[in-house]
Order: structure tokens, then C-alpha cells, then sequence
């Protein structure tokens, strides 16, 4: 039996999980990426639709420009704690490319509008671990361009 967090201890612990999940998928490891979602995991993005199972999430990230450079930076997570196995988490992200940057040798421009959007994520403590059941990228400013007069 694994012991009981207090919500604090879970936050921390869920917030590492997002910040690490995003940097491999911003660094392409996607191998270590998908080791910290669940096996019957869920994720929708505008770009690859819904994808279930960490087997159809690899092949759809997978088709990301090898040469893309992606970073994200998210913030303002908002954490619940449903009980001491399930939580979730809204947060805003903000996210920049260019599809001649990886890998990183020298600074590079980004390429078209900073994008803006949120991640809804829920997780699942599994012996004694949190892993990420569902990761829903939502979409609110990408690339729109505004003309003001």
C-alpha cells in the first residue's frame, strides 16, 4: 500500500510531471515523454485529433518535423485534487517554432505568432506514482494575425 500525500506534496509532484512532459516533447524524447503517461492514456490536440494508447500517441508525435525546434512554457496551473489517486490540472501555455532549429546549435527566430492555447490534464497515482491519464491541448490564439486600423 503506498502512502497518502497531502494535496501540497501531489501538486509539486504533478506540476514536475508537466514541466518534465513538456521538455522531452520539446526536446524530441519522446521515449521518456511517454514513460510518464499511463497505459490507457488519452490525448487531443487540434493537429493530431484523438489519440488513445501510448503506441498511437508515439506515432502521431512522431510525425513531427524532425528539424522543428519547439519550445513551451506553460503557466498559471491551476490544481484539484479529487482524491488521492486522481487530480488534474488547467494551465496556459505559450508556444514558439521553427522548422530549421533542431537541434538547438545557435539562437534561431520563431517563425509566425507566439502560439497561445491551455493543457486540461488529469492524472492518476499508480504505486505510489502519478501518471498522466488525459492531455487535451486547447487552442485559443494560433498564428491569427490582427490588423489594426
Amino acid at each position: 500500500m503506498t502512502q497518502a500525500q497531502t494535496p501540497f506534496e501531489a501538486q509539486s509532484e504533478i506540476e514536475q510531471l508537466m514541466y518534465r512532459m513538456t521538455r522531452y516533447y520539446d526536446n524530441q524524447d519522446y521515449g521518456n515523454m511517454l514513460a510518464l503517461f499511463s497505459e490507457d492514456c488519452f490525448y487531443k490536440s487540434a493537429s493530431r485529433g484523438e489519440l488513445s494508447g501510448k503506441a498511437a500517441i508515439l506515432e502521431g508525435i512522431s510525425q513531427r518535423p524532425k528539424n522543428r525546434l519547439v519550445r513551451h512554457l506553460i503557466t498559471n496551473v491551476i490544481f484539484d485534487m479529487q482524491d488521492e489517486n486522481h487530480a488534474s490540472t488547467q494551465c496556459y501555455l505559450v508556444g514558439a517554432l521553427n522548422d530549421g532549429g533542431h537541434p538547438l546549435k545557435q539562437a534561431v527566430p520563431s517563425v509566425g505568432a507566439p502560439a497561445f492555447g491551455e493543457y486540461h490534464m488529469k492524472f492518476r497515482r499508480e504505486n505510489g506514482v502519478w501518471k498522466i491519464t488525459e492531455k487535451v491541448t486547447v487552442e485559443v490564439f494560433f498564428g491569427q494575425q490582427i490588423t489594426i486600423r
